[in-house]
């Protein structure tokens, strides 16, 4: 994170080695160097930290780790971005040069939530059709979510002459390979990626997609490794993030046939009809988050401020 955190990542301090991250590691350091500070010195700390907690650096802290988070209030409710055609012109461009490919030709209309089309000479370059609506509706609703939405699709491109045999379903490998890519380019790129796990772990099995837990196992994966070569002062790219997804791929192989032979041999359940959510208990946390957004909307109107949130 003190990586993330900065606008120059070559100005960035973070540890060159591994180290024991966990909770009770980090429980226990403390505790223990809590021992031998005075009264007076605990005073002092704990002082600086209520005035830190308030503090403008921190906000924008917690308001990096929010955006790195997923779950469905900040997925859905926080962080909103229009999407402007500059904004998607940057991002698009960008995109291209991680993996080394033309610029797609971007077409905001699609029967899905968004798909690639390209030929076998990557030359010729490729066609993105995206429906800003749809993808607004899973949380892919500002210009972060996007970019890894498009990471995802140039990912097929990247990847489409490559085979792996790790998984029955040739297609369930692609899609993981896509997702772990993004989650490597979010790391080498500080994008944002809460919203796109949200988005990927609500997905259900299907027979070109697996279930939204490997989806989002993949992405987190892959920021992880890009984070590890990081630490080994290695830059990661598209190219090398196919030895981490080897590794991803080999690890999960059990569990993702396990799953495949599972969604072949199981009757599919008919399709649940949607939720209104009005219609859930009060006392329902995202009914309630609901209403309190609708709320402040209103009030924003009336006050005539932005409407953004």
């Amino acid at each position: 994170m003190m990586r993330i955190g900065r606008a120059d990542v070559s100005k960035a301090s973070y540890s060159t080695t591994d180290v024991d991250n966990s909770s009770v590691k980090r429980q226990t350091d403390n505790s223990a160097a809590a021992t031998e500070l005075s009264p007076e010195e605990k005073e002092r700390r704990h002082k600086e930290a209520i005035a830190y907690i308030s503090s403008p650096e921190a906000h924008a802290f917690y308001r990096l780790l929010r955006r790195h988070e997923c779950n469905p209030f900040n997925a859905l409710f926080y962080d909103i971005e229009p999407l402007t055609e500059e904004g998607i012109r940057v991002r698009v461009k960008r995109a291209s040069e991680f993996f080394d490919l033309p610029i797609p030709t971007m077409i905001g209309e699609c029967e899905t939530l968004a798909k690639i089309t390209f030929s076998d000479s990557a030359e010729l370059g490729s066609e993105l059709q995206y429906d800003t609506k749809k993808l607004n509706e899973i949380g892919i609703n500002n210009v972060d979510a996007f970019d890894a939405m498009l990471t995802h699709e140039l990912s097929h491109q990247f990847v489409a002459g490559r085979r792996f045999n790790f998984c029955e379903n040739r297609q369930w490998c692609d899609e993981l390979a896509c997702d772990f890519i993004v989650g490597v380019r979010c790391s080498a790129n500080m994008i944002a990626s809460g919203k796109y796990k949200y988005a990927v772990s609500t997905m259900r099995t299907s027979a070109t997609h697996p279930d939204g837990s490997f989806r989002l196992k993949a992405v987190k994966s892959g920021f992880d490794f890009a984070e590890w070569l990081f630490r080994k002062k290695q830059r990661p790219t598209a190219e090398v993030a196919m030895l981490g997804l080897t590794r991803f791929l080999i690890a999960n192989s059990k569990e993702l046939n396990y799953s495949y032979h599972k969604f072949l041999t199981t009757p599919q359940a008919p399709p649940q009809k949607p939720i209104d959510i009005m219609d859930l208990p009060d006392s329902n946390l995202l009914k309630q988050a609901v209403l309190n957004h609708r709320a402040e909307q209103v009030r924003k109107n009336k006050d005539g401020t932005d409407q953004h949130i």
